[in-house]
Parts: C-alpha cells; structure tokens; sequence
C-alpha cells in the first residue's frame, strides 16, 4: 500500500443518528430488562432466605436431637454407675442385675425373700400380740 492511497481514502459515511422514536424504544426496553433484573434478584433474594431459614431448622433439629442423645446417654451412664456403686454384696448385687436382665424369676432368690417376709411378719405379729395382753392385762 502506498502513502498517497492512505491519504486519498474515501471517508466512511457518518453513522445515522438514532430517531427521537427509537431512542424511546431504546428507553423502555432498557427499563423493562431492568426491571426484570430487580425482580431476578429479588426472587434469588427470597429463595437464598428460604434456603437458610430451611438449613437453620436442620440445625435446630439436629441441635435437639444431639441434646436428647446426650440426656439419654446420661440417664443410663448414671444408673449404670449407681449400681455399681451401689453398697451391696456380690450374691445380691448379681441377683438384682439377673433380676434385671434375666427372666425375672429367680427361684431361690425368691423362696428368699418370701422366707425373710414372713419372718418379719411372724415377729411383728408375736410383738403386737405380746402389746395387746399387756394392754388387756393392764386394764
């Protein structure tokens, strides 16, 4: 390309200026998409909110359930260690845990018991009676 060319260039038309009409279109699509980006924004807004709100209520529930778990776990963890400590003997100790855990029937523990009850009830019958012929031998 030669010097002379650049300078003997035709010029390119000047472009068209945009009528009074098309600038108005111009303007309201402008303001139709930016309108309908506020609304995207506020329903993206909106689901976000709804989107924390939900993980937030997980996280109570979660919250919730781990408070549980650690009450349970307590209640047992204590009882187990209540009977453990408990001041008992071996024989008895391990009678109330088959007690607990078994079938519950334990038959000589049993025939124990009710031998041990009667006695009782036997001497305090004899007292109250002994109680009863003083009285009446008093009056």
């Amino acid at each position: 390309m030669e010097i002379s060319s650049i300078f003997t260039r035709k010029k390119k038309k000047a472009p068209a200026y945009l009528s009074l009409d098309a600038l108005k279109d111009v303007s309201v699509v402008t303001g139709v998409i930016l309108a309908l980006n506020k609304a995207v924004k506020a329903k993206l807004n909106e689901q976000r909110y709804d989107l924390f709100r939900s993980r937030r209520e997980e996280k109570k529930q979660q919250n919730a359930l781990l408070i549980m778990a650690g009450l349970l776990g307590g209640i047992v963890a204590g009882a187990v260690a209540a009977l453990l400590v408990a001041p008992q003997s071996g024989n008895e100790f391990r009678g109330r845990i088959s007690g607990m855990f078994g079938n519950g029937h334990n038959e000589e523990s049993a025939i124990e018991q009710a031998s041990e009850k009667a006695e009782e009830l036997a001497e305090t019958a004899k007292q109250k009676a002994e109680r009863a012929e003083r009285n009446i031998s008093d009056n």
